[in-house]
């Protein structure tokens, strides 16, 4: 097994962007799933804990020609916000 060390922490949840929104909310615990239709997924979810619009980052669009979804621009914006904190 290879040894990690982890440098930098980046989130964007339902509690908000960032680490700091991250923590804030787990200890204070007030938030609660929400009820969301999901048309495309041809099935009833009665309750989702979603990341707020306001949330979603600014570009890329498109990696390699090819179009990026909301959880992978989630997932890029984690990382930068990681990688900031890293201080590598």
């Amino acid at each position: 097994m290879d040894d990690v060390l982890v440098t930098g922490l980046g989130a964007l949840s339902p509690l908000g962007a960032g680490t700091g929104a991250f923590w804030r909310g787990m200890h204070a615990a007030d938030t609660a799933p929400v009820r969301v239709p999901d048309p495309l997924a041809h099935m009833d979810h009665p309750l989702m804990y979603l990341v707020p619009e306001a949330d979603l980052p600014d570009g890329p669009e498109e990696q390699d020609a090819l179009p990026l979804g909301r959880g992978s621009r989630f997932a890029l914006a984690a990382a930068r916000e990681a990688d900031r904190k890293s201080d590598v």
